[in-house]
């Protein structure tokens, strides 16, 4: 990795291996200088700041697709017509807004489980109760599978927090 990229990724966990020279590491600056400037505000002013997109918990070395109608393209097919898209990096936005005083990160986990843990199950029941046909019930739980359901967005969608000390441990991340 470059100096740049050793400057700017979060350090590795116990056991894990140093990156290596030849190594691909996907590194973005300004995620980590959003993550750092919403990290300061919360330290100042308190709250919290939720994150949800595909990603992994470290680096990616080779994540940088086209996206287009929901499928992936290459990103040189129709250039101005695919959005070009990267997994984010959860440990390092977690790593850059902790260094701040009293802000403290979890996560991630996969967006179904946060769902679940937040209650969705019963909202659905809930929702399903007050629904005037089949059709909107059988659209209820298509939308919920989507969301939750690891073979949809279930897992490939993650959830990250980071927030002032006392909201610890914050809701959905049990």
């Amino acid at each position: 990795p470059t100096m740049a990229c050793q400057v700017l990724i979060a350090p590795p966990r116990p056991g894990e291996p140093l990156p290596e020279v030849g190594d691909r590491m996907e590194v973005s600056g300004d995620t980590l200088a959003i993550s750092s400037e919403v990290a300061k505000h919360v330290a100042r002013c308190g709250g919290a700041a939720l994150a949800i997109d595909y990603g992994l918990d470290g680096p990616s070395g080779d994540s940088v697709r086209g996206i287009r109608k929901h499928g992936f393209e290459s990103i040189l097919d129709d250039p101005g017509h695919v959005d070009i898209s990267a997994l984010v990096d959860f440990r390092a936005m977690k790593y850059v807004a902790t260094v701040h005083n009293n802000v403290e990160a979890t996560g991630p986990v996969g967006q179904g489980e946060f769902l679940r843990n937040l209650g969705m199950e019963a909202r659905l029941a809930a929702l399903i109760r007050e629904v005037r046909d089949e059709a909107q019930a059988e659209e209820l739980m298509a939308a919920f599978e989507r969301l939750v359901s690891p073979e949809q967005m279930g897992t490939s969608y993650k959830v990250c927090a980071f927030g002032s000390k006392a909201l610890f441990p914050m809701a959905g991340f049990e």
